[in-house]
């Protein structure tokens, strides 16, 4: 690419500054990514979101005009708050370029191929689904050891089902008795065991919400052995082989949304029952110095909302401005990130559900 910069996982680095690009469709945008940019404590910093299609669609031809307004509206931005014209085009020159970058385009994730052949792993926000790969996970259950000894007494071949949870059925072409039996049983609880094992250790200390995706009694085989803590109790009943990326991702939003709103109808609750206690506020004033300090539990910020001003981490003092300034942040934005940094819980709500008539309000932790 013959641009002042380089490409790397969605992170072009300029000459004078560093510019962010995240292709949302190239891969989901993580916690570790935020806490990135906002590291990021250098005048200008420019960060832009661009959501993307898949290659081949046809609104993928409006990807390209996307990224071209985005970059000259930050290219307007930064020249409205005094930055030099000249500059400014040269701090963006490597995002301008992806506009034309054939390759750049190609380059998004499709979603999934699926097979009768491995465990599938799938992270998801609301829009969009991708497939992970977990480390040293079973690809079937002809990785366990104790399948592979259990075929020395049994002949039959394997079907092992594509999904979150595993499944795997066994066409006897042995005598069937009931000792054969008992040791397939055995070897598919061994084997769920040690995908369940695999699962948690990659998810770690994660607090998204996990569902099964696979037949009912296998669902109860992961249950018995599980340890992670999300686990939600319902899951996608049956055999997914045949279910596609968007079908497992709207099977799966069906049962996670009423998740959510218990969660977000949990917290409005809890505000309105603390109003006036000192454990509430809506004033960024209270809010920043709270979020800075780990003190917010949750907050509430309204869709599209932004304000623009100064926080003096020192000080803890709040200055707000009518519009954007040289070295102003979004201070919205800002309480965001503090309060993600520090496990708070996040609810961008429309104007007519915030808790109150301001554009963001918290609920302390003390």
């Amino acid at each position: 690419m013959n641009s002042p910069g380089k490409l790397r996982a969605g992170r072009i680095e300029g000459r004078r500054t560093n510019l962010y690009a995240i292709a949302m469709a190239m891969r989901l945008f993580q916690i570790d990514d935020l806490r990135a940019l906002v590291e990021r404590k250098q005048w200008p910093c420019v960060s832009l979101y661009l959501p993307t299609h898949r290659a081949g669609r046809k609104e993928t031809q409006e990807d390209p005009i996307r990224l071209r307004n985005a970059v000259a509206k930050a290219r307007e931005q930064l020249v409205r708050t005094g930055y030099p014209e000249d500059l400014a085009a040269e701090l963006l020159a490597p995002a301008a370029d992806l506009v034309s970058s054939r390759d750049f385009w190609l380059e998004r994730a499709d979603g999934l191929a699926l097979s009768q052949k491995r465990i599938r792993f799938f992270e998801a926000t609301r829009t969009s689904i991708q497939e992970r790969v977990v480390p040293e996970m079973l690809k079937s259950i002809d990785d366990l050891r104790q399948f592979v000894e259990a075929q020395g007494r049994v002949q039959g071949h394997t079907m092992a089902l594509s999904g979150t949870a595993p499944r795997t059925d066994i066409v006897f072409h042995g005598q069937g008795n009931i000792a054969d039996k008992a040791t397939y049983k055995a070897d598919v609880m061994e084997y769920v065991n040690t995908v369940c094992k695999k699962l948690e250790k990659y998810l770690d200390a994660q607090t998204a919400p996990l569902v099964l995706a696979a037949v009912e009694h296998e669902q109860a085989f992961y249950r018995e052995m599980n340890s992670y803590h999300h686990l939600l109790d319902k899951g996608i009943l049956g055999n997914p082989d045949g279910l596609g990326d968007e079908e497992i991702h709207r099977a799966a939003w069906e049962i996670v949304e009423p998740h959510f709103a218990e969660g977000r109808k949990t917290s409005l609750e809890h505000y309105a029952d603390l109003s006036n206690t000192g454990k509430t506020s809506d004033r960024l004033a209270d809010i920043l110095p709270a979020a800075c300090h780990g003190r917010v539990r949750t907050l509430f910020i309204q869709m599209q909302a932004r304000t623009w001003g100064k926080f003096d981490a020192q000080k803890l003092s709040v200055e707000i401005h009518d519009g954007p300034a040289q070295g102003d942040v979004d201070l919205i934005d800002l309480a965001t990130v503090c309060v993600l940094q520090n496990k708070g819980m996040i609810y961008a709500l429309p104007r007519d559900q915030m808790p109150t008539g301001a554009l963001q309000a918290a609920l302390f932790r003390y």
